[in-house]
């Protein structure tokens, strides 16, 4: 869907390359194509990217198709008959909501990927027990197809939950904006590729920017963002959601056909957090969801120390 060159989607292309690899197959041939829809929309630019791949794979056929992400599957749902019309889709990195699965095409399954508002929502009370308020940053909470009925997933869960949806806001004003957030609040983002303003970035930068004046917890959605900015929460693995939908993939080359394999929800959520970010807003590890795993973790000074202490 994305481009390539940002980690998350380079990661997700390295799960796809080894469970190729892990397969057995030596002579399966893997293409990428960076649509890139999310940065370029418009019909103009859609137009352009359909000759391009009618061209460059006239006359390279194609087994089969791994659909990455919703805007992806959205775009095959509209021209993939004039492109590849026989190849069979596996669709990875798409919620399980029935809007989405209403984007498959017929001879296609599915390995879902998600983090639900349960998820951030959950993160966001373990690193703030008193938690009142939540502020929203982010493009894709505007678009139902990633995290669909979010208002009334937060009404069900936390009655009463004040909620500040900035996802409209150009990043100036975000950057403002959080730096005064109430004491009881916490930050949920989701991906960011422009400023609103006629700038674009790579969501890890554009996230760091907001991380720079944040003066609450932010609650982060994916494992290359661990590190950079955000305590953690339920995070997206992307090694292992390519690595899903490769297997998935290898399994069509084998001769299963796509309509027997079930749509499935991938082991591709965990909870982690960033030990660093966790002292630094004073969280208690023990709030933290059942199976948290925390990184960075500093030695103490009897782990750092203990031979010099002891020949001492």
């Amino acid at each position: 869907e994305a481009d390539f060159r940002s980690p998350f989607y380079s990661e997700i292309f390295a799960g796809i390359r080894a469970a190729a690899k892990q397969s057995g197959t030596a002579d399966t041939v893997i293409y990428g194509e960076s649509l890139d829809l999310s940065r370029f929309p418009g019909p103009g630019y859609e137009e352009s990217v359909v000759g391009h791949l009618r061209t460059k794979y006239a006359q390279r056929p194609i087994d089969v198709i791994v659909s990455i992400g919703v805007t992806s599957a959205k775009f095959l749902q509209k021209r993939k008959q004039e492109i590849w019309p026989t190849a069979p889709v596996v669709y990875g990195f798409v919620p399980d909501l029935p809007e989405t699965r209403a984007l498959f095409l017929p001879d296609t399954t599915a390995v879902f990927a998600r983090v639900t508002p349960a998820h951030l929502l959950n993160a966001a009370r373990a690193i703030a027990p008193d938690l009142t308020r939540v502020v929203l940053v982010g493009d894709a909470w505007k678009n139902p197809l990633v995290y669909g009925h979010w208002k009334q997933d937060f009404a069900a869960m936390m009655p009463g939950l004040e909620v500040t949806d900035l996802s409209d806001a150009v990043l100036r004003d975000v950057r403002k904006q959080v730096a005064s957030l109430p004491d009881r609040s916490a930050i949920l983002t989701s991906a960011m590729y422009s400023d609103g303003e006629g700038t674009y970035y790579s969501p890890a930068s554009a996230l760091a920017l907001v991380a720079e004046t944040a003066n609450r917890p932010i609650v982060i959605t994916s494992d290359t963002f661990l590190g950079r900015s955000g305590v953690g929460g339920f995070l997206l693995m992307p090694e292992i959601i390519g690595r899903e939908a490769g297997e998935v993939a290898m399994r069509i080359l084998d001769g299963e056909a796509p309509s027997n394999i079930v749509p499935f929800g991938g082991d591709n959520v965990k909870p982690i957090f960033d030990w660093r970010q966790l002292k630094r807003w004073n969280v208690n590890e023990a709030n933290l969801p059942p199976g948290s795993e925390v990184r960075f973790r500093e030695p103490t000074f009897w782990g750092q120390y203990h031979w010099h202490v002891t020949i001492v």
